[in-house]
């Protein structure tokens, strides 16, 4: 059934498979589509949509769960409407995408919304700017380093959980010890 070159291809093609089924798998996919040019991220987005057909009322949590999470003292912060990754916006779109859902959202807590978590943990300098000018105090990127005094408030960095306990740890006691 073939040489070394056919066996190869075969271990290459059962760790391919293993790979697609690991609870990991999806970070990859989304780490190839985020990669994808503007026009053809958006139309795997709407190929997405249409394949999951549409959202049901459970999918998101309704003004209620919201509330109940302020009047425990949880802050709600904005994460944006569509998700789009700010860094790749025009200003005008950037500052459209700071802007809607969030006067809706506040409206349902009760606060001004002054935190944003941005879409993907991705933020640079012109995002952080556009945020200050829409009134965000506080803004978190995904990055594993230390928050120190010099930290700009609007990229402070925040570790990602890793798919255990035990990694999440390590993650953090390597940012501390930075």
């Amino acid at each position: 059934m073939g040489g070394p070159a056919a066996r190869r291809r075969r271990q290459a093609d059962r760790s391919q498979r293993r790979a697609e089924r690991s609870p990991k798998a999806i970070f990859r996919v989304a780490a190839t589509i985020e990669r994808l040019e503007r026009p053809q991220r958006a139309e795997t987005a709407a190929a997405l949509r249409a394949a999951a057909g549409p959202p049901s009322d459970d999918e998101r949590l309704p003004a209620e769960g919201i509330r109940t999470l302020v009047a425990g003292g949880a802050e709600i912060g904005f994460h944006t409407l569509r998700h789009d990754l700010l860094t790749e916006l025009p200003d005008d779109e950037l500052a459209d995408a700071l802007r809607e859902g969030r006067d809706e959202l506040a409206a349902v807590t009760g606060t001004s919304l002054e935190t944003i978590s941005y879409p993907h943990g991705q933020a640079d300098e012109r995002v952080a700017r556009a945020a200050r000018e829409a009134g965000f105090g506080f803004g978190f990127v995904t990055a594993r380093r230390r928050v120190d005094a010099d930290t700009d408030p609007l990229l402070i960095p925040r570790i990602p959980p890793a798919m255990s306990p035990g990694k999440t740890a390590l993650r953090l006691a390597r940012a501390v010890a930075q």
